[in-house]
């Protein structure tokens, strides 16, 4: 990753740039301006100028910076590290394709499409040959992707690779750092088999009672929501 330096410089780059939406480049010119000048603004800085090489933060130029002032570790190391000790228990989990709506549809209809994007996201932080290697893991010998259809083969490797960087990999290691806790970690994968994709926040409609559930959607919602109440109240999902 960087040091914190970089990523200070980094962080005063994209600062420098969205103020240019503007008229200075002072903190009161940055409250000030409308949504839609930093919305632009954000669009227009070059992808990954503020992340440089630190691994998980590709695309995201408004992430957190570590300031060594405010954020003085990666949160991830700080768990690692510290052997975090938990008062209460967590339940964490995520969507079977949380990176669906990042990819879109229609993007990733061919396969060198996909290549491309790879290369361009992952080889800063993963090294030459990292394009590759997903390929290989996601595209060539995953065997659990529906047949080709509106989404073909390329697509669902970008949305499973996507999920796994973005949310599932996180969450994974989250656990396994956090395990060493007295207290327990449950985790979810979210993936009712009414969906033939489960994008990110498809779960909010279940955990709210959305007026569009039916059938086994709303048994589902009933019991999702039961557990998340008992784990609020218990410290436990289920009473048994």
């Amino acid at each position: 990753g960087q040091t914190v330096f970089e990523q200070v410089a980094n962080a005063t780059k994209c600062g420098t740039a969205a103020a240019a939406a503007g008229s200075g480049d002072a903190v009161d010119c940055l409250v000030a301006l409308p949504a839609t000048n930093l919305s632009h603004a954000m669009g227009i800085i070059p992808a990954g100028m503020c992340c440089g090489g630190h691994q998980g933060k590709i695309w995201i130029t408004w992430a957190p910076t570590i300031d060594g002032v405010e954020l003085k570790a990666h949160p991830y190391e700080t768990i690692q590290k510290a052997k975090l000790t938990l008062s209460v228990p967590i339940m964490h989990g995520t969507n079977a394709d949380e990176g669906a709506p990042f990819v879109g549809v229609s993007k990733y209809l061919l396969h060198p499409a996909l290549m491309a994007d790879w290369k361009k996201w992952y080889t800063p932080v993963m090294g030459a040959g990292a394009a590759e290697r997903l390929d290989k893991l996601f595209y060539d010998t995953n065997t659990t992707y529906p047949p080709a259809g509106v989404r073909t083969r390329a697509w669902w490797a970008a949305d499973r690779a996507m999920t796994d960087q973005v949310c599932s990999c996180g969450a994974r290691m989250s656990s396994r750092a956090l395990s060493s806790s007295s207290q327990p970690i449950f985790q979810y994968e979210f993936a009712p088999s009414s969906w033939g994709v489960v994008p990110h926040g498809a779960e909010i409609g279940y955990l709210f009672q959305a007026e569009w559930l039916k059938g086994e959607d709303l048994t589902l919602a009933a019991q999702m929501l039961g557990m998340w109440t008992h784990f609020a109240a218990s410290r436990r999902p289920t009473a048994d």
